[in-house]
């Protein structure tokens, strides 16, 4: 099935409503090879599939937060600004605990316990043509090609040092914010499978990432504006999945996108 983008809100609201900031860094790891990423292509490599899983986008489905009609898919705006408007608010007040990476348990955990590490798992999810390492059950991806969302461009994967960062794993909301607006008040499980969870993850684009860093949509959007009302369905879906609190100004800028958005 082709399913295609969300309508894109104009550019010139994008450039309005998103600040470029730095400051992520890349992690990798793997129950199969926790070394650093040299060499790996000159192994054979096992051939999975031609196409991504759209796995992200029927959990929108599901949701109601996304309708399709002869084979394309759009998000319901009205759906996803009604299911907006009961998330709780976050304190202004920041946590009396300083953010730990540790909080939110072991990097990439294979918290699903399908024999793989989050991060394999959603390079598969979200690459094409994908590439396996012999040896690690499907998990281990050595090369692909993604079809990055947050810049529109396709951006060849090859898993080894200097080349593995080209593409990196982005959690829409960044631990560190969500631990700021209430997550700190959550389980150390609950907050492992927030870190883990699908729904929150996606393959980008590596400098995108990095520039994107902790911030949240009041602060940075992706510069592909197709993409941007599937980005405001998916960041509502995870916030009412996991009820985590939003700050006023996250909040408006979700809401104006969705504005933008037919359906």
């Amino acid at each position: 099935m082709t399913r295609r983008r969300s309508p894109a809100l104009p550019a010139l609201t994008v450039a309005s409503l998103a600040a470029v900031v730095a400051g992520i860094t890349w992690l990798s790891g793997s129950p199969f090879d926790s070394h650093a990423e040299t060499g790996e292509t000159s192994s054979p490599v096992q051939q999975l599939s031609t196409q991504a899983d759209d796995s992200a986008i029927d959990e929108l489905l599901g949701a109601g937060l996304a309708d399709t009609e002869h084979d394309v898919t759009t998000i319901n705006a009205d759906a996803t600004l009604q299911l907006l408007a009961t998330i709780p608010a976050a304190d202004q007040a920041q946590s009396a605990l300083p953010y730990s990476r540790d909080a939110y348990g072991q990097r990439w955990a294979d918290v699903d316990r399908n024999g793989c590490d989050t991060r394999n798992d959603i390079l598969r999810r979200d690459l094409v043509d994908v590439g396996l390492k012999p040896g690690t059950n499907d998990c281990v991806v050595l090369t692909g090609t993604l079809h990055d969302a947050y810049t529109g461009q396709d951006i060849t994967f090859q898993r080894g040092q200097g080349t593995s960062e080209l593409v990196q794993i982005d959690h829409l909301w960044s631990l560190s914010g969500s631990w700021h607006a209430g997550a700190d008040l959550w389980t150390a499980d609950k907050r492992e499978q927030f870190a883990n969870d699908p729904a929150n993850l996606e393959a980008v684009d590596g400098p995108s990432n990095s520039a994107k860093g902790d911030s949240g949509p009041s602060q940075w959007l992706p510069a592909n504006a197709d993409y941007l009302c599937t980005y405001a369905a998916r960041l509502t879906f995870v916030a009412s999945k996991y009820q985590l609190p939003l700050f006023a100004e996250d909040r408006l800028a979700i809401t104006h996108i969705l504005e933008r958005c037919d359906g």
